[in-house]
């Protein structure tokens, strides 16, 4: 059911916005690399479809604490609901909406000196059918806050090209026999062969969605 599920997520993906959308929404974290009373830390997302609810939860050192949530640029008339206790974060859009940008901006006060660690857990993104946004996040950040010395970080950069076609040949049936040559060939002298381009997946995505709203449109 699961794998239904998720098949039919992909191909409704590829038949609404295009061959050249993008199946894996890149998930990344902004902030100055240091602060002395406060500081604002951007999620910042890749271009997303249809985003309707998205769901996250912060973590971070005894140095900072969150003072505000708020929308980002794509999403300023989101609900926001925020559990102090917690610290999760739950954005709900009252339609859907297509962007790319400032997903959420958090508001930090600085309490004491150190170099906290932000980082994101839980991240779900949800579309205007119900289903799961496939996400992928850029990983923690440290900011160096209350006079220590500022935090050298390289920009987060994430790379869905991979990811997507690993997905593609999962959804599509190719996941396992893709593994087993992987695995097959590490273990061998041989040059690994080339990959199946993503478009290829794509199209073939694209492909079964059409038979299978035609087989649908023959039954009725």
């Amino acid at each position: 059911m699961r794998r239904t599920l998720a098949i039919s997520t992909a191909l409704f993906l590829i038949l609404t916005v295009g061959v050249s959308a993008q199946l894996i929404i890149a998930v990344t974290l902004d902030a100055p690399s240091s602060a002395d009373t406060s500081f604002d830390l951007e999620i910042n997302t890749g271009e997303v479809s249809n985003l309707k609810t998205a769901e996250f939860t912060v973590s971070h050192g005894s140095e900072i604490e969150i003072a505000s949530v708020s929308a980002g640029d794509y999403t300023s008339n989101a609900e926001i609901i925020f559990n102090e206790q917690t610290n999760s974060v739950l954005m709900t859009l009252p339609g859907s909406v297509s962007g790319s940008g400032t997903l959420a901006i958090i508001n930090f006060n600085v309490l004491s000196q150190g170099s906290p660690e932000i980082n994101l857990d839980g991240l779900l993104l949800g579309d205007d059918t119900g289903g799961e946004i496939f996400s992928t996040f850029g990983g923690a950040i440290s900011i160096g806050v209350g006079g220590a010395a500022a935090v050298e970080r390289v920009e987060q950069e994430v790379d869905t090209a991979a990811l997507e076609e690993a997905l593609l040949a999962e959804l599509l049936g190719d996941g396992e026999d893709t593994a087993d040559t992987a695995e097959e060939q590490s273990g061998s002298d041989e040059e690994p062969s080339a990959g199946i381009p993503t478009t290829y997946y794509i199209i073939g995505g694209v492909l079964l969605g059409l038979a299978y709203f035609l087989y649908s449109r023959s039954k009725k």
